[in-house]
């Protein structure tokens, strides 16, 4: 997540960036669509407040962040439940059944194929 000069990662989620996008299935429409988007737009009718979770092994800022305030709704639970981020199981399992439930719904990515950040990242070494 990127605000001004300001970025961190946004912990517990993942997504498949541009590069990565999600191909069509039988007319899915999702082909192309970039992730960030619906972060866009949730980010832009609300503010967002951030706080420092902890730092990765390359000293990054990990994140969790909410909407509209400290106790808002957690951005990166509503990007894994609508399906735009999948829950990034090697650090925390916090989103896993909001993944489950968005795969169920074939919501967001799910309506189409995509490959999972950490596929990729192996296929592509």
């Amino acid at each position: 997540m990127r605000r001004g000069s300001a970025s961190a990662i946004i912990f517990a989620s993942t997504r498949p960036t541009n590069d990565r996008r999600a191909t069509p299935t039988a007319g899915n429409g999702v082909a192309g669509r970039k992730p960030a988007l619906p972060w866009r737009a949730l980010s832009e009718t609300h503010w967002t407040y951030c706080y420092e979770r902890e730092r990765d092994r390359d000293l990054r800022v990990v994140a969790v962040c909410h909407l509209s305030g400290p106790n808002g709704p957690d951005l990166s639970a509503a990007m894994v439940r609508e399906g735009w981020a999948l829950a990034d199981r090697q650090y925390a399992t916090d989103h896993v059944a909001a993944e489950d439930d968005a795969r169920k719904a074939r919501a967001g990515l799910w309506r189409g194929e995509f490959a999972a950040p950490w596929d990729w990242r192996q296929r592509n070494r």
